[in-house]
């Protein structure tokens, strides 16, 4: 099944058609107020998440479907500058690795406190080479 918006074909699984319409009608009521923007795509991920979590869809699938309706309503929606930033996103993977690390986090699968103490003790064991560091180039 192929959804046209602005002329731009989406392909969708036939089976997935009505969740994709629906998601999509979702999503754009939740986002009447709302400028679609590199601002506000964290708001977009969320509620199509969101939505996309009560249905059928599992897996590779449901995160397949995020991307497909928020690259709809972005084409649909989103101011001619932000459309091409967000457009940009959409297609090196950005909002996807978004969407997997928010997956990672709500799977306890991502420890923050340990990101943060790591990176902690990477920067005090590095402060002082990168200062001496500095210190011989200004000698020189």
């Amino acid at each position: 099944m192929m959804n046209s918006v602005k002329g731009i074909e989406i392909e969708i699984p036939d089976e997935d058609g009505i969740i994709f319409n629906d998601a999509l009608k979702y999503l754009k009521d939740k986002c009447k107020n709302i400028t679609i923007s590199t601002n506000t795509i964290n708001l977009l991920i969320q509620y199509i998440m969101e939505y996309i979590e009560n249905t059928e869809l599992k897996g590779e699938k449901q995160k397949n479907m995020c991307i497909k309706v928020i690259e709809a309503l972005v084409l649909e929606l989103a101011p001619p500058q932000e459309q091409l930033i967000l457009e940009k996103m959409l297609n090196d993977g950005t909002i996807s690795n978004l969407i997997e690390l928010i997956v990672s986090v709500s799977k306890g699968e991502l420890n923050i406190n340990q990101v943060a103490e790591t990176t902690s003790r990477c920067v005090l064991l590095c402060i002082p080479y990168l200062f001496s560091k500095k210190n011989k180039t200004i000698k020189q």
